[in-house]
């Protein structure tokens, strides 16, 4: 991206360069964006090109940095930006779309090169093709598209014939005048996008679009936003479905256009808002909007606010999230305290029932007015559910009116053909001190004929439980009945076998937009909206309140004061001194219900408002006057009427800079019927000649509410917090910035305010570089937290440590190069466990062993499948929801040496042996403890951390000494490596440790005689504490020499001899492993395109101890004892250039165990 952004631009300053001044500015002038109105919004699409940064302009003044974020086309809001209704902004366009790819080669036509019908030769298996007009059978010029098509089959005496296809089709271009863009395909990709980045890969995106002008026909997975200039219709959907849209101009010069989607809901949208945890970075677990805690998130769908300001995605910005668990975590960048206001907006997959949309939108505009039009409506199919309602349960719903999440749809009991591998029970009456219960769930233990089996929902409940969930080895949850206090005759459990009854909904939102311009600078706005949602569609119960409406007036105006009007150096109009009159009108009906929220996330706290729905008026006058050079100042009086309340809210802001002052502030004052909020926030800088800046900031909220006479409210609070910050001007070679702040909190005793908690931060961020080759950037932030007064305050006093140090440089022409990169902060870490379900066979990747042979599938009786077609179980991770704080360290090293950077022209002396030798050394580690104040926490080196201290660690360490690396006749390589894991589950921890010490060589004897050897001293540890029968240490020592006859780039023949012997020194077990093998590999001449791989091995396996055990399985890698017998045959033809031949057999013959055989065969088309 950054190649292509570099060449687009030097392409287009060359078209400047090129052109005389008259014509540079003929084309400044058309480029140059006059002023559009914009409804606020989380973000703006300003246009179709890219808008040249430091060219935005509003009320004509250039627009601070401060003030928003610019991304291609895209306008982010910030800071008092999102105080405005509406924004109108004017900007310079970049004259060429930069946002499209451009590229000299086209990556699709690098193929293998046995499909171009070219030789392999090792390490060079790919070539590329020039692709000519009519090189493609059947091509439709102007159209550029690739894919595959394939068909396959896999059958075996140990599995069902398997049937599979799989299709991809890419396609860009314009054939007959019309464009045409689509991703087609029918794979099942489950894995979303990983949300560690800021740029997202949508694998399971499929669509095609066909566009003629400015009509456009697209059918697929797409995003549905929000429309343009909608106020109260807000939405961000992702759709699978059509949309068709179209817009055009008449003679006169007014523009119209439509838009129309009818589609599927992917997810439902949820928002979570959450206050921060003192010193805690993550994960933050997200619920849906019943409480769902296990999500599957839309990947990309998630907006995230702290205290109102929009974040970033990716591991280099603010924060990532994991989709596929539904928790989110911030980085270093941002320090999360317990001040912190947290609200993350996103879709989640919801597969109650099937959700229809639809959406309908057009416009027409003329000079002086327009009209627009926006209808969205989003229903549930009452007959579609994914689990099928009984009668009873839609009796249920159609009682419950809108209170469905107070209704719960009895025993969720279904019976089960016997246990099946589920985790079933049964029905019992029984006695506790006295007491008679009937109808207890028992987990079944055994598969009796004579008694039912059921599989059960339960469901965590406030009170009325009677069940706990128990930690046990049983593959699944299980849950045990425990008897009430038989005293007070409460129940005492969690759990109840209950399914919470969701009832279909439906929404519809209509909204009529008009806008009317007066004289050049001034617009009337006016929009009208109705709202419909029914909770319940089962029912007609309070219906009466699903139908609300919604009214807005807007009037804006621009005035000029000096009547001189100005060009500045951005090609701007501008007026030098003006007047902006901002007048607004809202009035919402108690029923008026939004698709999505429309107002900004602070709009509930900055009036103090609960979220009961009320008829609500709000109105509010805005006059802010401007000079340019010096700044503006704004003065704004609301009012929100609400029921009976009347709340008043007034509010100013100031934007000064005068001979290197700069002066800006807002504050805003409430006053209520029983209380008062007093919000300002003031800073003042000083920019020195020389570019150091130095500024003093200071916030406060005060809020006191009374009760009682003069006695504050629990909810009164205060907080000052002062900051004081440095910074040097930033340039290539070295940025640097210091800040240090104090918050003081207040709570209420009484009829006064008291000291609660004090904190203190300092943060140091900046770069620098070196050298040429040398960088160092850093982001270091410390926070300490006391408590004052802990009769008031359940916080502990705290010292949050959060950082980020990355060097990298290099030396003497790259013979040394270093990088290092050192990340410390505080989080939680989450017990959890793993379930194993089944699928079918050949498609897992563990197997099943019954060891007990008491028929009940148990966790520590799972296995990572030796062979793939023995795999019918995959591995689950399960949340338990039970967090436990940590200090987080992450610590990646890696130094390279290769003195041939250096000295690579030496033929003689020590130079000539010396440039020979290379090293690589890689140290990885990512480590939790137990939160604490040792020193060991924050040391990367320190291995050696108490067990009942460490949470969990993921460690690599690998060392390398080569001899030769890029000889051609003989190469040496030395390594040392050590990984280690601990992982944190319900039942304890489990870790494991492999160490090894390997030697390898690779001598070239003839042109077409090769010998390879491999040496190995390895440790392989496995410590659980639950399963005491899982812990092992291996020690082994392995030896492969391997002797290879090339005869060019054709043909390979390799025999080769493994011995491995290996011990477990916890216990009396020895395994002796002695493997002859051949393989070989046979690539045709050019012309014929075809390939055989053969691979023949007999293993020779002895072993001494424990049948059925781990570490059996550990020790004879899924061998038997005895003679094993392994081959597999490959074949691969290309019978033309578009079609690809793929068949492969595998056998087995493993100790006294029945022979297994495997065959696949598959069919590619490529085009």
């Amino acid at each position: 991206m950054r190649l292509l952004l570099f060449f687009s631009g030097l392409f287009f300053f060359g078209q400047l360069g090129a052109q005389t001044l008259p014509q540079l500015d003929s084309l400044q002038q058309q480029q140059l964006r006059q002023s559009d109105c914009y409804v606020l919004a989380d973000s703006i699409l300003l246009d179709s090109l890219w808008v040249l940064p430091g060219s935005l302009h509003w009320r004509g003044q250039p627009l601070a940095d401060s003030l928003y974020r610019l991304q291609g086309s895209y306008f982010f809001p910030k800071g008092a930006l999102l105080q405005q209704d509406s924004l109108c902004l004017s900007y310079k366009r970049l004259p060429l779309p930069i946002h499209r790819k451009r590229q000299k080669k086209d990556r699709r036509l690098l193929q293998p090169k046995m499909q171009l019908g070219e030789d392999i030769v090792l390490g060079q298996s790919y070539g590329y093709q020039v692709q000519r007009q009519g090189d493609k059978e059947g091509d439709l010029k102007g159209l550029d598209y690739n894919g595959s098509f394939a068909r396959g089959i896999s059958l075996g005496n140990q599995q069902d014939l398997i049937l599979n296809s799989s299709f991809n089709l890419q396609l860009a271009g314009e054939v007959g005048g019309v464009e045409i863009t689509g991703a087609l395909s029918d794979n099942n990709i489950p894995v979303q996008a990983e949300g560690n980045s800021q740029e997202l890969q949508d694998f399971d995106r499929v669509f095609i679009q066909f566009k003629v002008d400015k009509h456009y026909l697209l059918a697929g997975d797409y995003d549905l936003e929000r429309p343009k200039n909608s106020y109260f219709l807000n939405h961000y959907k992702r759709l699978q479905g059509g949309q068709i849209g179209s817009s055009g101009q008449l003679k006169s010069g007014a523009k119209w256009g439509g838009q129309g989607s009818f589609a599927i809901s992917r997810g439902t949208f949820a928002r979570n808002s959450f206050m921060g945890q003192e010193g805690n970075q993550g994960p933050y677990r997200l619920e849906g909007n019943d409480g769902e805690q296990l999500l599957i998130i839309l990947a990309g769908s998630e907006r995230v606010f702290i205290d109102g300001q929009q974040l970033e995605r990716g591991s280099d910005q603010d924060y990532t999230i994991d989709y596929n668990l539904g928790e989110i975590q911030f980085t270093n960048k941002i320090l999360i305290t317990k001040d912190k206001r947290i609200q993350v907006e996103f879709s989640y997959s919801d597969l109650e029932y099937l959700r229809s949309i639809s959406a309908i939108n057009g416009h027409y505009e003329d000079k002086k007015w327009g009209l627009r039009f926006f209808h969205y409506q989003e229903q549930d199919a009452k007959n579609q559910p994914t689990n099928p309602l009984s009668d009873s349960a839609q009796a249920s719903l159609s009682r419950a009116g809108d209170q469905t999440a107070q209704i719960w749809g009895g025993q969720s009991i279904n019976e089960a053909d016997g246990l099946s591998g589920l985790v079933a029970y049964q029905l019992i009456d029984t006695v506790v001190h006295g007491i008679s219960y009937d109808s207890v769930l028992v987990y079944a233990s055994s598969n009796s004929s004579d008694s039912s089996f059921y599989s059960v929902s339960f469901r965590a409940v406030s009170q009325g439980g009677d069940y706990i969930r128990e930690e046990g080895q049983i593959n699944g949850s299980v849950y045990i009945w425990i008897a009430p206090d038989p005293i007070t005759g409460q129940s005492r459990g969690q759990y109840a076998p209950l399914r919470l009854l969701k009832a279909p909904e439906k929404k519809q939102l209509s909204e009529i937009s008009s806008y009317y311009n007066i004289g050049k600078t001034g617009q009337l706005m006016a929009n009208l909206a109705i709202s419909q949602e029914d909770l319940n569609r089962f029912s007609n119960i309070d219906n009466e309140d699903n139908q609300g409406l919604a009214l807005r007036l807007s009037y804006q105006q621009e005035l000029s004061l000096g009547y001189r009007l100005k060009i500045d150096s951005q090609g701007v109009d501008t007026l030098r001194r003006s007047l902006g009159i901002n007048a607004h009108y809202e009035q919402l009906s108690a029923n008026f219900k939004t698709i999505e929220p429309y107002r900004n996330r602070e709009f509930s706290r900055d009036w103090g408002l609960d979220s009961s729905s009320s008829q609500e008026q709000l109105f509010w006058l805005d006059l802010n006057a401007q000079q340019q050079g010096l700044g503006r100042i704004s003065y704004r009086l609301s009012g929100l009427l609400r029921d009976s309340s009347q709340n008043w809210q007034q509010s100013a802001s100031l934007q000064l800079q005068h001979k290197g002052w700069e002066l800006t502030g807002q504050g805003s004052y409430l006053s209520q019927s029983n209380s008062q909020f007093w919000r300002p926030r003031l800073q003042l800088a000083y920019r020195f000649q020389k570019g150091l800046r130095i500024s003093a900031y200071y916030e406060e909220e005060n809020k006191q509410q009374q009760i009682d006479g003069d006695s504050l409210a629990a909810s009164s609070f205060q907080y000052q917090l002062y900051r004081f910050s440095a910074e040097l001007p930033t340039t290539e070679q070295f940025s640097l910035k210091l800040s240090a702040s104090q918050r003081l909190d207040r709570l209420p005793l009484g009829e006064n305010l008291l000291d609660v908690t004090l904190a203190k931060e300092a943060q140091l961020q900046g770069h620098w570089q070196l050298g040429p080759k040398q960088n160092l950037s850093f982001n270091l932030n410390y926070r300490q937290l006391m408590v004052l007064d802990s009769s008031l305050s359940s916080q502990d006093p705290k010292n949050t440590y959060l950082g980020r140090i990355a060097y990298d440089a290099q030396w003497k022409k790259g013979l040394v190069k270093w990088q290092t990169i050192y990340e410390l902060g505080a989080g939680q870490e989450q017990k959890y466990a793993y379930n194993y379900l089944e699928v079918d066979i050949g498609q897992g990747t563990h197997i099943w062993i019954d060891r007990n042979e008491n028929s009940i599938q148990e966790q520590d009786e799972f296995e990572q499948a030796p062979f793939q077609d023995q795999a019918n179980f995959i591995q689950l991770r399960v949340l338990t929801g039970e967090f436990v704080r940590a200090n987080q360290l992450a610590f990646n090293q890696s130094i390279d040496i290769d003195p041939a950077r250096l000295w690579r022209a030496a033929k003689t002396g020590p130079k000539s042996w010396l440039k020979k030798l290379s090293s690589r050394s890689i140290y990885k580690m990512e480590r939790k403890t137990l939160a604490q104040e040792e020193l060991a926490a924050f040391n990367p080196f320190e291995l050696d951390i108490a067990d009942s201290s460490l949470l969990s660690i993921s460690s690599n360490m690998s060392n390398a000494l080569y001899w030769d690396r890029r000889g051609r006749k003989f190469r040496l390589i030395l390594q040392q490596s050590d990984s280690r894991s601990k992982r944190f589950l319900n039942l304890g921890f489990d870790s494991q440790r492999k160490t090894s010490y390997s030697f390898s060589s690779w001598w070239q004897i003839k042109p077409f005689i090769r010998l390879e050897t491999a040496s190995q001293l390895a440790q392989n540890e496995n410590r659980s504490d639950f399963y005491s029968q899982r812990n092992y240490l291996l020690d082994s020592w392995e030896v492969t020499p391997k002797l290879s006859y090339l005869k060019g780039s054709d043909l390979r023949l390799s025999l080769y001899y493994r011995q491995k012997n290996s011990e477990n020194r916890l216990d009396i077990e020895k395994a002796q492993l002695q493997e002859l093998g051949l393989e070989g590999k046979w690539f045709s001449s050019k012309g014929k395109r075809r390939n055989i791989r053969l691979k023949l091995s007999w293993v020779e396996l002895q072993y001494e101890g424990e049948e059925n055990s781990p570490s059996q399985f550990a020790l004879t890698e899924g061998l038997q004892t005895g003679s094993n017998f392994l081959w597999t045959l490959e074949l691969q033809q290309a019978l033309s250039k578009f079609l690809q031949l793929s068949i492969s057999y595998e056998g087995r013959k493993t100790g006294e165990a029945k022979m297994v055989h495997l065959g696949r065969m598959q069919l590619r088309a490529i085009f």
